[in-house]
């Protein structure tokens, strides 16, 4: 059973359809789930009657999916009943994807002379069904040397959204100059995302 691609914390979920195909009352005992990745995937709401599943019935069960690492993730749900036949194993399966994304994650500004300024952008989109609260910071042996001068990113960023920084490069000494961007959100498990920013003053 695939439950689809879903962004880090945020949950995803499908109906599983039980159907009774016996000749008596099929009683659902209880649903784990259990395999690589159990903590992501988690059964829900049930339509299953607690007095038994009528025959040629049907009934559902609500399986949630909420990725809590990029990439595939993978269970196996099982329900425990009464048919006879032992349990009924059902595979399990999502994908991760991260919930912000920062792009690029570096920045080259090369060769820029001494006092004189050069920007590039950079982009912020916010994969999730929720808003999330923004802030940016830098750091690094050459903070003085870079700035974020514009852009339209503010405290907050709407869901499914995206927003951009201007970040200048003013070198204020020869050579290489170094620093870092940090960007943060929030909900967002992969925050800070650190930005590497280059540049050489001649």
């Amino acid at each position: 059973m695939g439950l689809g691609n879903s962004t880090l914390g945020n949950m995803v979920s499908k109906n599983l359809n039980v159907r009774n195909v016996g000749k008596a009352n099929l009683l659902i005992d209880s649903v784990s789930v259990s395999g690589a990745n159990p903590g992501d995937f988690a059964p829900g709401a049930s339509t299953c009657p607690a007095g038994g599943l009528a025959p040629k019935d049907k009934c559902t069960i609500a399986v949630g999916f909420t990725p809590s690492a990029l990439g595939s993730r993978s269970a196996t749900l099982t329900l425990h009943d009464d048919a006879g036949t032992g349990a009924q194993n059902v595979a399990l399966s999502g994908t991760g994807f991260a919930d912000v994304v920062v792009s690029p994650a570096s920045i080259a500004y090369g060769n820029v002379k001494l006092s004189a300024k050069k920007i590039k952008a950079l982009t912020v989109r916010n994969a999730q069904p929720v808003e999330v609260a923004l802030s940016k910071s830098i750091t690094g042996s050459d903070v003085g040397d870079f700035a974020v001068t514009g852009g339209t990113c503010a405290a907050t960023l709407e869901a499914k959204a995206s927003c951009s920084y201007i970040v200048t490069f003013t070198p204020r000494a020869a050579g290489p100059r170094t620093a870092t961007l940090s960007v943060t959100a929030s909900p967002d498990l992969l925050s800070p995302h650190a930005v590497s920013l280059t540049g050489s003053g001649s």
